[in-house]
């Protein structure tokens, strides 16, 4: 792929731009927080286990609405979206 990025796979589109999303978001934060030069928290094993159930209890139906939500901002925003 040489520098085309990074590459996201998943069961469908749908969870593949869930994932690429959060892990975005996550890239984002931790550059954000790295950038206040403070010792960072850990959080907790049983914190990020939890979470995770969490997160993927409804993944499949999440991501189809998240993506749904995505794409109907797009259109009202961008009228030749789609």
């Amino acid at each position: 792929m040489g520098n085309h990025g990074i590459l996201t796979v998943a069961e469908s589109v749908d969870v593949t731009f869930d994932n690429m999303y959060y892990l975005e978001r996550a890239a984002m934060i931790q550059v954000l927080a790295c950038s206040t030069q403070q010792k960072l928290k850990i959080l907790d094993d049983n914190v990020v286990e939890l979470t995770h159930a969490q997160m993927h209890k409804e993944l499949p139906a999440y991501a189809k609405n998240h993506l749904d939500s995505v794409i109907r901002r797009l259109m009202s925003s961008c009228k030749d979206f789609l």
